[in-house]
């Protein structure tokens, strides 16, 4: 995956790479880590309309991406998330991936998705699903298994103002940082610009 594209910091705290805008953190960081690697194996959850998929798809090019999203409405008030576009944002993705092959699109709840899928094969597995500490902790979980020896595993909504930060308190944090406390006790986690 050799290039001579350099990242840009933008004003919003994430990154542009060429003509891709909008590069979350954990992607910059996941293709210096594997500057020299070819055909990675990667993994979004909560793909919505593939905004960011597409941004893994171009700024990774993997050999294998498998996109997973339950596609069904989500209305939780108490958290703030209203996910109502389901069916036209499952079109979409479709629409906009149907000429590329390496592409696996898995509609289905990551809770019964994940199980199925085989331990200790992807090099990068991004995390955006649910945001109830249960349904991330548990995504994150997966995730661990998920991912290959030296792999990255990575995810959304952390919080933007985090930096380097553990909270052995989990009252500090709601939802995504509950999640990722709880799973990795005791370890510091890197979030910057809401990427953990």
């Amino acid at each position: 995956m050799k290039t001579t594209e350099k990242f840009v910091k933008m004003r919003c705290g994430q990154y542009q790479m060429g003509e891709v805008l909008y590069v979350r953190p954990s992607l910059v960081f996941t293709r210096n880590h594997f500057s020299t690697k070819r055909k990675l194996t990667c993994a979004e959850i909560g793909v919505q309309r593939g905004d960011n998929a597409h941004r893994i798809y171009r700024v990774l090019s993997p050999e294998r991406l498998v996109l997973i999203d339950c596609w069904q409405p989500i209305v939780r008030d108490d958290i703030g998330e209203n996910y109502s576009a389901c069916d036209d944002n499952y079109e979409y993705t479709c629409e906009s991936f149907k000429d590329v092959s390496n592409v696996e699109i898995i509609k289905g709840y990551s809770k019964d998705v994940l199980p199925t899928l085989k331990t200790n094969s992807f090099d990068y597995f991004y995390i955006d699903g649910g945001h109830l500490v249960d349904e991330c902790a548990a995504d994150v979980l997966e995730g661990i298994r998920l991912v290959k020896i030296g792999g990255i595993l990575a995810g959304h909504d952390y919080g933007a103002e985090s930096r380097i930060v553990y909270y052995k308190d989990e009252s500090k944090g709601v939802g995504v940082q509950q999640a990722i406390h709880y799973v990795f006790d005791g370890m510091y986690v890197n979030g910057e610009t809401g990427d953990w």
